[in-house]
C-alpha cells in the first residue's frame, strides 16, 4: 500500500497540466476517479481547463477512459468529456439555470453559461411597471462556485401610461461580479447570498413538478416561526429539457 502510494504520487508530480475542453452542456466533477463518486460541481459546455491526467481508468459505456484531475475545481473529469480541440458542434449546449422569487413584483432571471461566456436576463414586473436588466461577461470555475463578471449591464424600466407602455429609462450600469455555488448535498446550484444563509439558518427543501420543470423552493425557518409554515425566499427552476439530459457527466 505504502509503495502503491509513493507511485501515483511520483506519477502525478511528474505530469503537466494540458488545456483542454469540455464537452457536455454540464459536466459533473467527481470527487474521486469513479463515475459513482459524489458530484463536487459542474462545468458549463466548451469550459478551458488546465487539467492533469491521472493513472485511474474506469469503465463508462462498456469503454475504459481515463480520468483527469482539474484544479480548477480540485475535482476529478472523465476522459470521455475532455477534448483537446474546442468543439464547433453542438452549439446549443450550455449550462441554463432559472431563478423566480415569489413576491410583489414577481422576479424571474435566467443564466446562460457555455464557452467562457456569461449572459442574464432578469426581469421584474407589477401592474404598471416592468424592470428589465440584460448582463454580459465571462466567467470561471472555481472549486465550487462560478464566478462571473459581467462586463456589460443594460437596465430598463416601462411604466404603463393610458394603457401603453412606455420607456421610462435605459441605463449601462457598473461593471459588477456575481457568484453561484453548487450545493453538492442537494445537487443544485444556488446564489452566494443563499448558500451562505444555508449554513447559519435552519431551513426545509420542497420539490414540485410543475409541466416538465422541477422547482426547488427552499424556505428559511426563522427563530420562533413554525417549520410547518412556507414562506419562500428563493426557488430555482431546472428545465427538464437541459439539466437533465445528461445524468451522469
Amino acid at each position: 500500500m505504502r509503495y502503491f502510494l509513493y507511485v501515483a504520487l511520483t506519477f502525478f508530480a511528474g505530469n503537466e497540466s494540458i488545456t483542454m475542453y469540455s464537452t457536455a452542456d454540464f459536466l459533473n466533477v467527481r470527487k474521486d476517479a469513479s463515475i459513482d463518486s459524489p458530484i463536487i460541481t459542474q462545468i458549463p459546455f466548451s469550459t478551458k481547463l488546465q487539467p492533469t491526467v491521472t493513472p485511474f481508468k474506469s469503465l463508462i459505456d462498456g469503454k475504459e477512459y481515463k480520468w483527469y484531475f482539474s484544479k480548477e475545481v480540485n475535482g476529478y473529469i472523465s476522459e470521455k468529456y475532455l477534448s483537446m480541440k474546442k468543439s464547433t458542434e453542438q452549439k446549443s449546449f450550455a449550462l441554463i439555470l432559472e431563478q423566480s422569487n415569489e413576491g410583489t413584483p414577481a422576479a424571474d432571471s435566467k443564466l446562460i453559461l457555455k464557452d467562457m461566456t456569461a449572459i442574464m436576463h432578469s426581469s421584474a414586473s407589477g401592474y404598471d411597471d416592468i424592470y428589465q436588466t440584460d448582463y454580459s461577461g465571462d466567467y470561471r470555475v472555481k472549486n465550487n462556485f462560478i464566478e462571473i463578471n459581467w462586463t456589460k449591464i443594460i437596465y430598463t424600466h416601462k411604466a404603463k401610461e393610458t394603457g401603453e407602455w412606455k420607456l421610462k429609462e435605459r441605463t449601462n450600469k457598473p461593471r459588477e461580479k456575481m457568484r453561484i455555488y453548487w450545493d453538492s448535498k442537494n445537487n443544485f446550484w444556488l446564489s452566494e447570498a443563499t448558500f451562505n444563509r444555508m449554513k447559519t439558518t435552519k431551513y426545509k427543501i420542497n420539490k414540485n413538478e410543475v409541466t416538465g420543470e422541477t422547482y426547488y423552493y427552499i424556505y428559511f425557518i426563522e427563530e420562533g416561526v413554525d417549520p410547518n409554515v412556507e414562506f419562500g425566499v428563493e426557488s430555482m427552476s431546472y428545465t427538464d429539457s437541459v439539466w437533465r439530459v445528461y445524468t451522469k457527466p
